[in-house]
């Protein structure tokens, strides 16, 4: 316990140190717990920046972080920030209250959901690695990780609760900067946002939502003191965070849109450039794994990418009613909620005229919402719709935060709520002191971890391991692939899943009079051809020309595809010149082809065994199968027909190694 509060500690002091340091040089004197917060929020963006430069030199080591750390601190050490002393208010009660408990949550082992898989999971991979490796099955080791820096910085000494300790001080520092827009009624609106069951639960988590929201709000109060005073050093402090919000998520770039139109907002670029390069020389394209259509190449596709943003915008939620009810009563899908108190936050509007600034702030920071409706991504519109709230209502709102204690504290919580919705139970003290061991705690909490444990145990280091279903990678040092993470994890996915399957199989062929088949009209169904007879010496392709091989590799369940939508004239072109015979998958139903006759004739190849030789041959021996996954079952039924044995198996969890022969 120990080591994880001291790097706690170090990380936070290291960024008031340097955000101190920021401040001077720039010659903006703040006061009081203004001083302290943006201190805290620049020193973790130059933190952030630090830790990437070090990642980029192989230079991620325990000893050189402390060091960092120590000299950080010891460089500001007669400059402080002086802080007020602090008058009693009854609200100070329920935010201690809920700051304990909180903290609790936050310094028991990771669990959460997405921090024990990607976020720490490649924090604690770049860490066994000393830096950067470039791994393109990953496709969040492709965004904007300026909060995982952060955690990478505070990993390096304490480990996963370190990381979650970070983020938990961006949630203490969000009714405190409230506070100073706004004295105690922005106190009391920040104070409510930090009370919300899915704040709280996101908070304290090595997760960055939290963070972003602390972070656009700063950038935006700076900017507003720009106007206000026209000192432009809050210019560059507006600029700075803008850059860091990008640096936490993409999704941050909206940061811009508070800063005046100056050329003096160029330190924006240097927190989100270093990414957007790191991306493109990684994959050929800045904004990976999005866009995919501006910047093609052969880790994400067009195809995975509109199934993606596609489920994200709706999550099969099927009406408006049943949205609200997961927002703001509680359910397993939209990942949290807002609780009854968020049904409050639209009266803000009712105040436009006197909060219209705070209230455009929270319409620019809801636009991109859309995009993706889980609950936890309402957090950063959070701030500055309660802000305008409470100053619209002053006296009618003073309660509401105590109302909100009461409604989410769990024992409450759990009376109006699902008993799946995503929320905090009750204090894990003892996992937090460590009187219960981490792995005690986590064997209980997580059934993930266990599978983790049990790949960590049972398969040998340096080997991969495909999974269908996520994995909680920052508890296992071997290379996991996960399927949906990229196009060599879908391929994989298909090639497992053929054989039970049909439109993963070679269904359709095509009759060809020459040698360069072309859409004859656009389509959206993607085409494909899983291989050519006779087969050719060669073949390019207009798109995707690096899989143009798939089609001529003598595996079924392997095939070039577009990845995309059909478009009219897309063509391959084979060599020598002669008739051939295409055989194209069965989800290519619209498909047709410029002088070439179809007729559909499944194919009785061995799937399984193809499967097999494709995974092989990627040098993938071990799979991580659910019993819950599509196909799963013909797996666990018919081992020897799939030339698998199984390893290891906990629960529903199996893990399976592909025997080198049949």
């Amino acid at each position: 316990m120990i080591y994880i509060v001291l790097a706690w500690v170090l990380t936070v002091a290291a960024a008031v140190a340097l955000g101190g340091h920021i401040l001077r040089a720039i010659r903006l004197h703040l006061e009081g717990w203004q001083d302290l917060i943006y201190r805290f929020l620049l020193g973790s963006a130059a933190i952030s920046l630090l830790t990437f430069s070090l990642a980029c030199l192989g230079l991620i080591h325990k000893g050189l972080i402390y060091a960092i750390a120590i000299a950080a601190i010891a460089s500001s050490w007669r400059n402080w920030p002086t802080l007020p002393r602090p008058q009693f208010h009854w609200s100070a009660i329920p935010f201690s209250l809920y700051a304990i408990f909180y903290l609790t949550h936050a310094m028991a082992p990771e669990h959460s959901p997405d921090g024990m898989s990607y976020h720490l999971g490649l924090v604690a991979r770049y860490y066994r690695e000393h830096g950067f490796v470039w791994f393109p099955t990953n496709m969040y080791a492709f965004l904007s990780q300026g909060m995982e820096m952060l955690f990478l910085f505070a990993y390096a000494m304490g480990r996963h609760s370190a990381a979650a300790l970070i983020h938990f001080t961006f949630l203490l520092a969000l009714p405190i900067l409230l506070a100073t827009t706004a004295g105690r009624i922005g106190w009391l609106a920040g104070l409510t946002v930090f009370l919300l069951p899915v704040v709280g639960i996101d908070g304290i988590s090595a997760y960055n939502d939290v963070a972003l929201a602390v972070t656009l709000f700063a950038t935006w109060q700076a900017s507003t003191k720009w106007r206000e005073t026209k000192d432009k050093a809050w210019i560059t402090v507006a600029a700075t965070l803008a850059g860091f919000a990008m640096a936490i998520k993409f999704t941050g770039v909206i940061a811009l849109l508070f800063l005046p139109p100056t050329l003096r907002i160029w330190p924006a670029a240097i927190s989100i450039f270093p990414w957007l390069i790191k991306s493109y020389l990684w994959s050929g394209n800045p904004l990976a794994p999005f866009y995919n259509n501006l910047f093609p190449n052969p880790w994400f596709s067009v195809e995975f990418e509109t199934g993606y943003r596609s489920f994200l915008r709706h999550y099969d939620i099927p009406n408006l009613q049943e949205w609200a009810r997961e927002v703001f009563i509680g359910g397993p899908r939209l990942s949290g909620t807002l609780g009854p108190i968020g049904l409050l936050f639209p009266l803000a509007i009712i105040g436009f005229r006197k909060q219209k600034h705070l209230l455009l702030a929270a319409a620019i920071t809801l636009a991109i919402y859309p995009l993706n409706i889980g609950t936890r991504f309402l957090i950063p519109a959070l701030p500055f719709l309660s802000l305008a709230l409470f100053q619209s209502f002053p006296k009618q709102t003073a309660a509401i935060p105590l109302v909100a204690a009461i409604l989410s504290w769990p024992s409450v919580f759990a009376l109006y709520s699902s008993p799946y919705a995503w929320f905090l139970e009750k204090a894990p003290w003892k996992a937090a002191l460590r009187i219960e061991t981490e792995d005690g705690f986590l064997v209980r909490k997580s059934g993930g971890y266990v599978t983790a444990r049990t790949i960590e145990t049972f398969v040998p280091p340096g080997e991969t391991v495909f999974a269908l279903s996520p994995i909680p990678e920052s508890y296992t040092s071997r290379n996991i692939i996960i399927a949906y993470q990229s196009t060599i994890g879908l391929k994989l996915q298909r090639a497992l899943t053929a054989p039970t399957y049909d439109d993963y199989q070679a269904k359709f062929i095509y009759t060809c009079k020459g040698a360069n088949p072309t859409i004859l009209k656009s389509t959206n169904d993607t085409w494909s051809i899983a291989e050519i007879e006779p087969r050719p010496r060669s073949i390019t392709c207009n798109r995707t020309p690096w899989d143009a091989h798939l089609a001529n590799d003598g595996n079924l369940t392997t095939s070039w595809r577009t990845w995309a939508p059909a478009q009219q004239g897309d063509s391959c072109q084979l060599t020598p010149a002669q008739p051939y015979k295409l055989y194209g998958t069965g989800d290519q139903w619209e498909v047709e082809l410029k002088d070439c006759t179809r007729e559909v004739q499944p194919s009785k190849a061995d799937y399984r065994a193809e499967a097999r030789k494709l995974f092989l041959s990627q040098n993938v021996k071990y799979l991580a199968i659910d019993a819950p996954d599509y196909n799963s079952k013909d797996m666990i039924d018919h081992p020897d027909i799939w030339g698998i044995d199984l390893v290891a198996q906990r629960g529903t969890m199996r893990i399976y190694r592909w025997r080198q022969s049949p």
